[in-house]
């Protein structure tokens, strides 16, 4: 009876490695996907860099800015102490 515990007992396991074994095939393949993912939109982030013009909206800003504290300069004088 001993035996066919032990016998029964190594098939378990073994069912449980063959399990364990295409669980990995399974995660291995989902990790592969995501990282084919990952590696096409990190070649699209320069085009989108370029897109965004940074040069012209560092200038853009400046120049809000200067708008913004000269505004603010014209409203302290005309209220006045």
């Amino acid at each position: 009876m001993d035996t066919i515990t032990k016998r029964f007992d190594q098939v378990e396991q073994n069912t449980k490695g063959a399990a364990s074994a295409s669980s990995f095939e399974e995660q291995s393949a989902i990790q592969q996907n995501q990282w084919r993912e990952f590696q096409m939109q990190s070649k699209e982030v320069p085009a989108t860099i370029d897109a965004l013009n940074i040069l012209q909206l560092q200038e853009d800003i400046s120049e809000l800015k200067a708008i913004l504290m000269d505004l603010n300069f014209r409203n302290v004088v005309e209220k006045g102490p």
